[in-house]
């Protein structure tokens, strides 16, 4: 095996321990389908049982608990699926449409159109104002990211 490839495979291994993916969760992963997208909803999978932070937000996912600093947070089941994927995968934009197909496979049949607003009053609720909505932010016609450190808590 050559240098290049042996470092590829180290990262892969590295950032799937930083993640919590094991290899039965790989050996999920449909290489017929968008990639990235698999990727995304991998991570998504891998949270559902997390207590994350990230700035002054705690999340507890398998509770649907969130807390900003000390105020708990009333959040829709649909909120919280879309923190969860946007927070599994921080810093990585997710499109639109994976949004709209993770909350249609959670019973959640929306528009484009209505999913923007429900972005808009999730990202206005978690920062206290327009200029502090540090937490979600939008690549313009491409998707949503989350723009935060995320610490994994135990």
């Amino acid at each position: 095996m050559d240098e290049t490839k042996n470092e590829k495979i180290m990262e892969l291994g590295k950032y799937c321990l930083e993640h919590g993916i094991d290899l039965e969760d790989l050996k999920k992963f449909d290489s017929k389908k968008d990639s990235m997208g698999n990727l995304h909803y991998l991570r998504f999978n891998n949270f559902v049982h997390k207590k994350v932070s990230s700035g002054d937000l705690r999340i507890d996912f398998e509770q649907q608990i969130m807390y900003k600093g000390k105020k708990i947070l009333v959040m829709h089941e649909h909120e919280l699926l879309i923190l969860q994927l946007l927070i599994s995968n921080a810093r990585e934009t997710i499109k639109d449409e994976e949004i709209l197909d993770l909350l249609e496979q959670h019973d959640h049949k929306i528009t484009k159109e209505s999913m923007v607003v429900y972005m808009s009053r999730l990202s206005h609720r978690i920062g206290t104002t327009v200029q502090e909505e540090e937490y979600i932010k939008r690549h313009w016609k491409k998707g949503y990211y989350w723009n935060q450190k995320v610490n994994i808590r135990k």
